[in-house]
């Protein structure tokens, strides 16, 4: 089992074996490694974006992942920010 805080949230993540938990674990520990040099690197302006979609996105329940506009879920042509 796994203890799971990437979403904000304690979550146990269960798996058959010691081997793939401790592989899981592995790369949950990347991905986090991995998300906190990417905020790092966001200027000030990045940064206010970011906080202004999560907060646009919050009273229907969504995260910014979820909407996939992060890795340009949406096309250009049809996506035009206000």
């Amino acid at each position: 089992m796994v203890a799971n805080y990437a979403s904000g949230r304690r979550r146990f993540d269960s798996y058959p074996t010691e081997a793939d938990a401790l592989e899981a674990a592995g790369r949950l520990a990347r991905q986090l490694s991995e998300r906190d040099v990417v905020a790092a690197a966001m200027t000030n302006g990045q940064a206010a974006d970011y906080a202004a979609a999560v907060q646009t996105l919050a009273p229907f329940n969504l995260s910014l992942p979820a909407t996939g506009l992060h890795r340009g879920g949406v096309p250009e042509a049809r996506w035009r920010p206000a």
